[in-house]
């Protein structure tokens, strides 16, 4: 078994890392991202460290897409949120949640099947598309990003809706 001294100093070097992260990925918006993830642990089921760290990744996601820090850090609280929900909706560790959200916006759209969340790019593109008017991503359009997370029978379970406007290719 490890000394609780060691887990203690395991757990404090983790918060401090990704404490740090916020930090530098969301800028002057980090302390609204590390106010929500204090919550985390009552309002999602995950850790505050957890939350950090999810919305830490998320985030850099957002900022190396062009997304200002302000925005990232909106979406990364709603993308962090609506990972809870889902798992408790579907009774799911809320940690693997985070991580396949994370995997879907990165475009695998695989990890999320399995709880009635069928994304493709054809499906976003048109979607993309039907909300700005536009015929094609050289009009440059601008979106707003939603995922919607659907059972079988197409009723929506959750929602999180990314408030920054997104460039198309």
């Amino acid at each position: 078994a490890v000394p609780a001294g060691v887990r203690a100093g395991k757990a404090a070097s983790a918060y401090n890392e990704a404490a740090n992260k916020v930090d530098v990925v969301f800028g002057d918006s980090a302390d609204a991202v590390k106010s929500f993830a204090e919550t985390a642990n009552d309002a999602l089921g995950t850790t505050t460290t957890q939350a950090l760290t999810a919305a830490g990744s998320y985030g850099a996601m957002f900022r190396a897409i062009g997304i200002g820090e302000g925005q990232a850090a909106n979406m990364s609280v709603a993308m962090t949120k609506l990972a809870g929900d889902m798992a408790s909706f579907n009774n799911t560790d809320p940690t693997e949640m985070l991580q396949k959200l994370q995997s879907a916006l990165s475009g695998e759209a695989r990890p999320l099947r399995e709880y009635g969340v069928y994304l493709n790019e054809a499906a976003v593109e048109a979607e993309a598309f039907r909300e700005t008017g536009k015929r094609k991503a050289a009009d440059g359009a601008l979106v707003d990003c939603e995922l919607k997370a659907t059972n079988q029978r197409g009723s929506v379970v959750g929602i999180a809706q990314a408030t920054a406007r997104l460039p198309t290719r």
